[in-house]
């Protein structure tokens, strides 16, 4: 979900008439109005998903004033600026509480701590992007916030019509959207899976997709501004920035990762250097590299 400008006539809008007493504050463009999409990579929200130690951390790590919510047990192999947040059940989580009341304390629940992060990060003027790693724990981690404080194990438990899944996805947006509106780059990471599509008869195929639950993807989907796939094609690093048919990707702008001929880039191969991969990535954005030669692969069929 990028950031937008106001322009007018070639020039920035600075100024509107305040609305009157009583009325409704609205944005109304006048003709000739219009939102300029912004020129920087990092004003856009971007998912990166991809096979496991393929170099998705390291690459979002090496973006300028990156800070990395780090939910994944056992990630010490990177020198990067990283605060690590548990992800626990509502089970454990309530179990976690009685130990912080016989201590004199008030728990907090990772959800909660996820937030206080979050609004550090925002206030921190050397903090240039926000990286989630994973969205997948992090959906989680609100899942079972909500869960803890109705006193249930699953969203699904209650009998509500519903109620308790809006809340969550609710919750979920709302936080992601106060990242965004804060002027902060915001980058979700997940891993891959294949998912099976039916075709029309009797034929399905397999896409590569996040493993982010579906609640949790319709939001990030709503949410982010390219979709981008991390991982191998003919044993080098390569990320997909446009859906192949077997791999599922977004891109949300034609005007951006085109070749240097102004073509729409599938694909862009990322060197034998991860640490150089957000550059790689920035001059794509820029249209700035090589259509690659290599054809994509066919569809997985399963039937």
């Amino acid at each position: 979900m990028a950031r937008t400008r106001r322009v007018l006539g070639g020039k920035d809008s600075t100024s509107k008439p305040k609305p009157k007493s009583g009325e409704a504050p609205i944005d109304y463009k006048d003709e000739g109005e219009y939102n300029e999409p912004p020129t920087e990579f990092l004003d856009y929200c971007v998912l990166i998903f991809g096979e496991k130690g393929v170099g998705k951390t390291t690459l979002a790590s090496t973006i300028p004033g990156s800070y990395v919510n780090q939910y994944e047990v056992g990630r010490r192999n990177l020198r990067i600026r990283q605060s690590n947040v548990a992800t626990l059940t509502a089970k454990r989580m309530a179990a976690e509480q009685t130990k912080a009341k016989r201590a004199g304390k008030t728990y907090h629940t990772p959800w909660e701590v996820m937030q206080a992060y979050h609004t550090k990060q925002m206030e921190d003027p050397t903090v240039r992007c926000i990286i989630e790693d994973t969205i997948d724990a992090a959906w989680f981690n609100c899942m079972h916030h909500i869960c803890f404080h109705k006193g249930i194990s699953d969203p699904g438990e209650p009998n509500d019509y519903g109620q308790t899944w809006r809340e969550l996805k609710s919750a979920f947006l709302e936080e992601y959207q106060r990242i965004i509106a804060s002027e902060k780059g915001l980058w979700f990471l997940s891993h891959a899976n294949f998912k099976e599509v039916e075709l029309r008869g009797d034929d399905t195929y397999e896409v590569l997709v996040p493993t982010v639950q579906k609640g949790g993807f319709e939001i990030v989907k709503q949410v982010c501004d390219f979709a981008f796939y991390y991982g191998y094609n003919d044993q080098k690093r390569c990320v997909t920035v446009r859906d192949t048919g077997d791999i599922w990707a977004a891109c949300g702008t034609n005007e951006h990762f085109c070749d240097t001929q102004g073509s729409p880039l599938q694909r862009i191969f990322m060197g034998d250097n991860p640490d150089t991969s957000y550059e790689v990535l920035q001059r794509a954005f820029n249209n700035e590299v090589e259509a690659p030669t290599k054809k994509p692969t066919k569809k997985r069929r399963t039937k």
